[in-house]
């Protein structure tokens, strides 16, 4: 071999060594780059596990709260009814006091009527002996004893006085007694009434301080669960916390994987500048692809802009529209905007089925977003060229038909919002 072929064939060697070893850059990158993102997914489905649970937590801390104010009141009342009951036994044990004392004087009056009464059983049996002693002496007999007219005035008129007092005492007897009896039935029925009234407000008292005694031990368990769940609750924000560090963590990874991804992109398009060699195209589209504008930029799908970049009406409020929606139909295909590394493909929250392109244009770092594609025409870490199919039109995501919803970012992406610009300032539409 001469040394001119031999040169030439070293060459080739050393291009395709070099043309090999930047192929796989980007190829390990996406990898690294789907294993942050794979595991960023994982640490926001944990975060939104530990925000559900949370939620619950809290919804059953609520709950929990809202069963000691009902059992708080409960207890309020029932001290409430408490208080009256004792208030009725009081009154209860006035009146007690004082029918006890009416008793009393009942007993002294039915002592004294039983004394009278006892006063005339004595003179009622002197006048039985006294009769008994004389024989049968009938008041006629002392009558007809009379010695003259003014004797018998004098004995008829003791006789008629004797028999008035002795019917006198007999009615008086029997008024007393009956009387007696009277005061006596009352003063029990008072008495025994009383005593009911008493005994039913001592059950009464005794059931609503079983009833507080409940509801104490309800809220003492109540209070018991509040402490339990708040402790949870703590617990899971600790760690819904450490998700959220570690999620801030890897997406601080994931940016600095898409700023390396970017600086191989400026070393790509700095070679391709240099040798004037465009990078490996895709396959053949299945559609023709739009006219590719002459320039650094060039519109990514045929179509009209069916929504501009700005705020916008959707029916239920107006938003914020961070992109351009191009109208286009089903299957059409999608292009890069600008020569650039894929830095993501695949489906992506809202966006669908998404494909992020880093661009690097005389030193400075974009992104353009595709978004709501039906399929994808390139992978993660593949270098692309301005007008080369990427992706085709689809539907997928939070989408009402098929389109395009394009965006462009100066710098690598980090969220909707962070450096979003209007794209129509820099692609000709």
């Amino acid at each position: 071999m001469t040394k001119k072929r031999w040169t030439k064939s070293w060459r080739l060697v050393t291009a395709s060594a070099a043309l090999l070893i930047m192929a796989q850059a980007p190829m390990a990158s996406a990898a690294n780059l789907n294993d942050l993102k794979n595991e960023q997914q994982q640490v926001e489905q944990k975060k939104n596990s530990l925000d559900a649970t949370i939620q619950n937590k809290n919804k059953a801390l609520q709950a929990n709260i809202e069963k000691q104010r009902v059992a708080v009141e409960k207890v309020q009342a029932l001290t409430v009814e408490i208080a009256e009951t004792n208030e009725k036994l009081a009154t209860l044990a006035n009146e007690i006091v004082v029918m006890n004392q009416e008793i009393d004087t009942l007993a002294a009056s039915i002592a004294e009527l039983e004394r009278k009464i006892e006063e005339r059983n004595l003179l009622l049996a002197d006048r039985a002996r006294a009769v008994q002693a004389r024989g049968k002496v009938t008041y006629i007999d002392v009558l007809l004893s009379s010695s003259s007219f003014t004797d018998f005035i004098d004995r008829f008129t003791a006789v008629n006085t004797l028999i008035d007092a002795d019917r006198k005492i007999i009615e008086e007897q029997e008024a007393d007694r009956e009387r007696l009896e009277a005061e006596k039935a009352e003063m029990e029925q008072r008495k025994a009434a009383l005593e009911a009234k008493k005994a039913e407000a001592e059950s009464v008292k005794a059931k609503l301080a079983e009833q507080k005694a409940e509801q104490d031990r309800q809220i003492a368990s109540l209070e018991e669960a509040e402490a339990k769940l708040k402790k949870e609750r703590q617990q899971l924000e600790v760690a819904h916390d450490e998700a959220v560090n570690l999620s801030e963590a890897l997406q601080s990874k994931i940016v600095a994987e898409q700023e390396r991804i970017a600086e191989i992109a400026r070393q790509q398009a700095a070679q391709a500048a240099a040798q004037s060699a465009p990078s490996p195209g895709a396959s053949a589209p299945t559609a023709p692809l739009p006219s590719t504008s002459a320039g650094t930029w060039t519109r990514p799908s045929s179509g009209p802009i069916t929504s501009g970049h700005g705020w916008r009406n959707i029916g239920e409020g107006n938003e914020y529209h961070y992109g351009l929606d191009i109208g286009s139909p089903y299957g059409a295909p999608v292009v890069a905007a600008a020569d650039g590394v894929v830095s993501h493909a695949a489906p992506l929250s809202t966006y669908g089925n998404l494909i992020m392109v880093t661009h690097s244009i005389e030193g400075q770092i974009y992104t353009t977003v595709y978004a709501h594609l039906s399929g994808f025409s390139v992978s993660q870490g593949q270098t692309v060229t301005k007008g080369q199919q990427i992706g085709s039109i689809g539907s997928t995501g939070r989408s009402t038909g098929p389109h395009l919803h394009f965006e462009l970012h100066t710098g690598t992406w980090q969220g909707q919002r962070a450096n979003n610009i209007n794209p129509m300032y820099y692609i000709p539409f």
